[in-house]
């Protein structure tokens, strides 16, 4: 199947998950992520409508910026080295991976130096794994409050990442507690928490159902990814 083709099913699955739960696809925005997918793929995806495409590493973003039209909305969505933010203060869209304190300070003093500001997700670590980035769910209030306190940063919402696991009862507690911290710290006077973005392709249908309106797919649009080492 084509990039088109893989599209269209991923889109009508978004659809059917989003009708599932009183919602309409459009309010899902798709993140395609492009990590190890060369620019001719990306092409397809962009020839076909699409405009949000997300990045793991800061240099394979910057070299496909670089390459790129210039109207597509690139998302950063992988862990973010504080010694890497300098790069990405122009031209990114929303960066999905904070999680500390200190990274904020560091994006912030940056974005204050670009005379611009950057809309960021605080990452969250709802499953508890030991492997995966994320504050807990314990350290999100000292996380939002310091992004809430610098100028040069707009909170957008809230993002984690699912388990690995076949049992969907998991995932989808994991992501189940993305949406009720979401609702919790709105309520404690974070009103801009309007982002869920969770769900990637093995299980962006579940996170639909739980409330995402943003998902980021990489392999079910652009297949299995050769790794290319000196990325």
């Amino acid at each position: 199947m084509t990039v088109k083709d893989n599209l269209a099913a991923v889109r009508e699955k978004i659809r059917q998950s989003a009708v599932r739960t009183g919602r309409s696809e459009k309010d899902v925005e798709l993140i395609l992520v492009t990590k190890n997918v060369s620019p001719a793929a990306i092409l397809e995806a962009y020839a076909a409508g699409e405009r949000c495409f997300g990045e793991n590493r800061v240099q394979e973003l910057i070299d496909k910026m670089e390459k790129l039209p210039r109207d597509i909305h690139w998302h950063f969505i992988g862990h973010l080295q504080t010694n890497k933010v300098k790069f990405l203060i122009s031209g990114v869209t929303l960066i999905h991976s904070i999680d500390s304190v200190r990274l904020v300070r560091a994006l912030a003093g940056k974005a204050a130096e670009g005379k611009t500001r950057l809309p960021v997700l605080v990452q969250v670590n709802t499953s508890g794994e030991q492997t995966k980035f994320g504050v807990s769910p314990e350290g999100l209030p000292d996380v939002l409050r310091a992004v809430s306190g610098e100028e040069s940063l707009d909170l957008k919402g809230l993002m984690t990442i699912g388990p690995y696991s076949d049992n969907t009862s998991v995932v989808r507690d994991a992501f189940r507690n993305l949406a009720s911290l979401r609702g919790e710290w709105k309520d404690k006077g974070f009103p801009g928490l309007s982002v869920l973005s969770m769900g990637m392709s093995h299980d962006f249908e579940i996170a639909v159902e739980e409330g995402a309106n943003m998902v980021r797919i990489g392999t079910a649009v652009f297949g299995e990814r050769k790794v290319n080492r000196a990325a």
